[in-house]
C-alpha cells in the first residue's frame, strides 16, 4: 500500500509530457507526387532550408516560411500570399504539371487563400495543389 501512495506522489509531481506534434493527415506522403513537387519546388524558392527533411515538413505551419510576414499590413501579406502562389504555379507548369480543371485562376486562387493563413501546413497546401494540378504521369480522378 505504501509503495502505491509513492507511486502516485511521484507521477503527481512529475513534469507533464509534451504533447506529440500534430499529424500530417494522409495526404503528406512521399509517394504523393504533389507532395513530392510541392516539397522539392519550396527548396528551389528557399522557402523552407535546404537541408529539412521530406516527412516532418507537412507539419510545418505556413508561418514558418520565408515569405510569411508576422509584422506587415494585411495588404503586405496578402501580396507575398500572390506572389508564392504565382511562383508555385510557374514552377509546378515548367516540371510538367497541368491543371486539372484547365485554368490557372482558381488553382492560384486557392493556394493564395491557403498561404495567406500562417496556421495552415505544408500538408494543407500540397491537400490544394493536389486537387487543381495533375503532376507528371496522373490521371484525372
Amino acid at each position: 500500500m505504501a509503495t502505491a501512495k509513492k507511486k502516485q506522489k511521484k507521477a503527481a509531481g512529475a513534469p507533464a509530457t509534451p504533447p506529440a506534434p500534430a499529424p500530417t493527415g494522409p495526404l503528406w506522403q512521399a509517394n504523393n507526387k504533389a507532395c513530392q513537387v510541392l516539397f522539392s519546388v519550396l527548396k528551389l524558392l528557399v522557402q523552407i532550408e535546404k537541408t529539412s527533411f521530406f516527412k516532418p515538413t507537412g507539419a510545418r505551419q505556413l508561418r514558418s516560411l520565408a515569405y510569411f510576414l508576422v509584422d506587415g499590413s494585411s495588404a503586405t501579406k496578402s501580396g507575398r500570399a500572390h506572389a508564392i502562389a504565382l511562383q508555385l504555379d510557374s514552377m509546378f507548369l515548367h516540371f510538367g504539371a497541368t491543371y486539372e480543371d484547365s485554368a490557372a485562376q482558381p488553382a492560384i486562387t486557392a493556394m493564395h487563400a491557403v498561404l495567406e493563413d500562417g496556421e495552415r501546413t505544408v500538408a494543407d497546401l500540397a491537400a490544394v495543389c493536389d486537387r487543381h494540378y495533375l503532376f507528371f504521369q496522373e490521371q484525372p480522378a
